[in-house]
Formats: structure tokens, sequence, C-alpha cells
């Protein structure tokens, strides 16, 4: 397999059910990633965003 959207699809013929973990794995990220990226864009550091939430830094 060349790539590794070769690989998702293979895996998604093969087995539907790790097809769908993967794909939801996937948005997940995508949701973190924006989460990420709108604290950068306030000038947020994890300590700021931890704090306001009412919780440790290194939390989970």
């Amino acid at each position: 397999m060349a790539t590794w959207n070769d690989y998702k699809n293979h895996v998604r013929e093969s087995n539907p059910e790790i097809g769908r973990d993967i794909d939801e794995v996937e948005e997940i990220a995508k949701i973190v990633s924006a989460m990420i990226d709108q604290r950068h864009n306030l000038n947020f550091s994890q300590r700021d965003l931890a704090e306001m939430c009412g919780l440790p830094e290194n939390y989970g």
C-alpha cells in the first residue's frame, strides 16, 4: 500500500468495524486540533486554559 489513505480504505473493506473506529478517531483528532488552534489564536497557554477550567494543567 502506497499511502495512509490506501491503508485506511483497505481496512474499511476488510473490517468495517475497525474502519469505523479509524473514522471516529480521525473526527476526534479534527476536534482536538481545532481546539488547539483556537487556544493558540487566543494566545492562551495550556496552563491558562487549565486555570480557566479549574483543572490541573496535566489533567488526564
